[in-house]
């Protein structure tokens, strides 16, 4: 099974939309679906047309979803992402660009783990989205990484799964895959 995959070789997100992403998400304007999961808050906020164009001629155009998000005051616990309650879609994959990583000022970066458990424990369904949520005690990690600032890097959504040392706002453009098979993800021999 594939959990993610780091460093991919993806064209470099242009400078000028790293800044426009962190203004966006830095900005007032409203969130889409607010995520949460154990001490962390999840943003998520739509993008100018000239993002998705680029995106679309550059990385793939069969995404279900695009935009900026943060994770910010807090790390995120070990959970399995929801179905949407409005259209009962679930994100599979996300492909994220990392701009701020939500490092200390040492450089060090969070850490993004994934987890196997030995029972079903769900200790929680938190959130609009119904996350599962898991018992650190109850999960074994089977990987680990840390995502560096400017790299692509794949992740698998439906794995158990968490984001631990943040000390600051981690910001990345996210494309999101409802598809359990995204056929980008395919041609590219990412999945």
């Amino acid at each position: 099974m594939i959990y993610f995959k780091d460093n991919l070789p993806l064209p470099p997100l242009p400078l000028k939309f790293e800044k426009a992403l962190v203004t966006i998400q830095k900005s007032q304007r409203p969130t889409n679906a607010h995520y949460f999961s154990g001490q962390g808050e999840f943003k998520f906020k739509q993008l100018p047309d000239i993002v998705y164009k680029w995106v679309n001629e550059n990385i793939c155009d069969d995404y279900a979803g695009l935009g900026v998000q943060s994770i910010e005051n807090g790390d995120f616990d070990p959970h399995i992402d929801g179905r949407n309650p409005s259209d009962l879609t679930e994100r599979h994959y996300t492909i994220l660009y990392m701009i701020e990583t939500g490092g200390d000022t040492n450089g060090i970066d969070p850490h993004t783990r994934f987890y196997k458990t030995n029972s079903d424990s769900v200790i929680a369904r938190c959130n609009i989205r119904n996350n599962k949520l898991y018992d650190r005690n109850d999960v074994t990690v089977v990987g680990e990484c840390q995502f560096k600032k400017h790299t692509w890097n794949l992740i698998h959504n439906q794995s158990i799964h968490s984001v631990d040392n943040i000390a600051s706002t981690r910001i990345c453009l996210a494309i999101s895959f409802f598809d359990p098979r995204p056929q980008s993800l395919v041609n590219m021999g990412l999945i």
